[in-house]
């Protein structure tokens, strides 16, 4: 099953935009999975894999000194970058309705809390959006681990 979602591109010149979304998988975790990129940190059941190309100095995650990058409002969780492009986990189900996906300012995402929330909602209004494919059932994971093992071939899967 093909679907498509939509990509949201900043015209704010404070947000950075993302270049494209490649693809996308609906997950779900079996047991749930830790999110600690909120406060207070939560689990999740269901959310989204999506494949994110920009440049790849944004990409990069670092501790400190890097501009987070958003869906839908929430930090998202880099899980493995390869030059320009990115597989990233995001912390809810996404739909195939616009997504609004872009980079904000520099933070760690783990001190995201209702106010942050609550400003990064307020900074991405207006954004427009582009059709970005959704590949497939969603995929059941037992952790980042197993995620990683299903999506090994992600780089190649996505283009």
């Amino acid at each position: 099953m093909l679907g498509l979602l939509t990509l949201a591109f900043a015209g704010d010149p404070a947000l950075l935009p993302v270049d494209r979304l490649a693809c996308a998988w609906a997950l779900h975790f079996e047991p749930a999975y830790p999110w600690a990129f909120q406060d207070p940190p939560t689990t999740l059941s269901d959310a989204t894999a999506l494949v994110v190309e920009a440049p790849a100095d944004r990409l990069r995650p670092r501790d400190l000194g890097y501009h987070v990058l958003y869906v839908e409002g929430s930090p998202v969780d880099v899980l493995a970058v390869a030059g320009d492009r990115a597989l990233v986990l995001v912390p809810t189900r996404l739909g195939t309705g616009p997504v609004r996906a872009w980079f904000g300012d520099e933070r760690l995402p783990e001190r995201f809390d209702p106010a942050a929330r609550a400003r990064v909602e307020a900074a991405s209004r207006g954004l427009e959006g582009v059709g970005v494919p959704q590949w497939g059932d969603a995929l059941r994971v037992e952790g980042r681990n197993d995620l990683l093992a299903q999506l090994a071939d992600w780089e190649t899967r996505c283009r």
